[in-house]
């Protein structure tokens, strides 16, 4: 059996005495989308933001492969094979689109022609090379999201952190994106931990679902079993998992 692409073990994360996880566990295979859901303040950003370097756990420890990142900085992180989007995209405002993007290709490519080429490539992937000269600042929001896609994929990850990205979108939008995700998984093998609230996106997408309420694991299994789970339903779903 294939040792798991990321592992989270018995990870805890206080601040000021407020524990925001505690003793969390699970496993993220190859290949694979996990979705990670909950309520507002379960402790999913603070988790991603472990993972990617922000800060260490206080306890516990986090590994890609057999490398253990759980005090790494966040570039040695990203240049280790982990890619993320943020709730709030802030692309550099002043640049345009290509440029924003070759700048997270220049990460894994040290010639700029073939990081401005890469750069387009995955402006094409993510629908945006008719805005590849526009400054970022005069995009839409689902063009911003998609930007914010792009500069993560542009750093060549083994793992991509999704963060909310289909927040704010249109149903269409949204169906858009989930395609592109679906696209890298399968035909990329790309493995994606994302978090969301879009729950149609969350079903349609996951192959697993992990389920954290305040900082703990609750629930972690298939979509089909985690929406039926009584807990989750109670804690976070309702009655109606898809309103």
């Amino acid at each position: 059996m294939m040792s798991p692409l990321l592992t989270v073990r018995n990870v805890t994360k206080v601040f000021s005495g407020l524990t925001a996880v505690r003793n969390l566990s699970f496993n993220v295979e190859k290949g694979s989308i996990v979705g990670l859901i909950g309520p507002n303040g379960a402790g999913k950003t603070t988790l991603f933001n472990m993972i990617a370097g922000v800060f260490a756990p206080n306890e516990g420890e986090i590994l890609l492969g057999n490398h253990v990142l759980s005090n790494l900085k966040s570039e040695r992180i990203c240049h280790a094979g982990i890619g993320r989007t943020f709730q709030i995209v802030r692309p550099f405002s002043a640049l345009s689109v290509l440029d924003n993007v070759i700048i997270g290709a220049l990460h894994k490519h040290s010639d700029v022609k073939n990081a401005r080429a890469a750069a387009r490539d995955i402006l094409n992937l993510l629908g945006l090379s008719n805005k590849a000269e526009n400054i970022s600042c005069n995009l839409t929001l689902q063009e911003r999201k998609r930007l914010e896609v792009a500069r993560a994929l542009a750093t060549e990850p083994k793992l991509l952190l999704l963060d909310e990205v289909m927040a704010g979108l249109r149903p269409n939008e949204a169906e858009e994106m989930i395609s592109v995700f679906r696209n890298l998984n399968k035909e990329r093998g790309l493995t994606i931990l994302l978090i969301e609230h879009v729950m149609q996106a969350v079903m349609k997408l996951s192959h697993e679902i992990c389920v954290l309420h305040h900082g703990e694991l609750i629930a972690h299994g298939s979509p089909e079993q985690v929406v039926r789970d009584p807990l989750v339903l109670d804690c976070y779903l309702g009655k109606d998992p898809w309103t």
